[in-house]
């Protein structure tokens, strides 16, 4: 966005128009017999919540340096892997599951550093 000046949110709105077009051909020949009003309520829910999210990101990313879109990159691999990690480990954790899930936090911790 900082290298085609372009505005977060003519941004969001792009990426937002650009989803839609591609959407309106499985809501126009999509089998909506089986959808119920509360799935409905539901997903524009989440479109609010995701349009939102993205209008949030884009703004912080156009006003944030490279060294910081990389430090929440790395923060963002870590995330990634520890949420389900604690999700699928919830019955206990072998040695090397546990030596699996250090090495990941030693190289995020190590690829921060340079």
């Amino acid at each position: 966005m900082n290298r085609v000046r372009l505005d977060p949110y003519v941004t969001v709105i792009v990426f937002l128009a650009g989803s839609l077009l591609f959407a309106l051909p499985a809501a126009f020949f999509g089998n909506w017999s089986g959808i119920s009003g509360s799935q409905l309520r539901v997903a524009a829910i989440a479109c609010a919540i995701s349009a939102i999210g993205s209008i949030s990101f884009n703004r912080m990313l156009a006003t944030t340096t490279v060294a910081e879109v990389a430090n929440m990159f790395l923060v963002m691999l870590v995330v990634q892997v520890a949420v389900p990690a604690a999700v699928l480990l919830r019955s206990g954790a072998s040695t090397r599951q546990i030596a699996g899930l250090c090495a990941a936090a030693l190289a995020v911790v190590l690829l921060g550093k340079r």
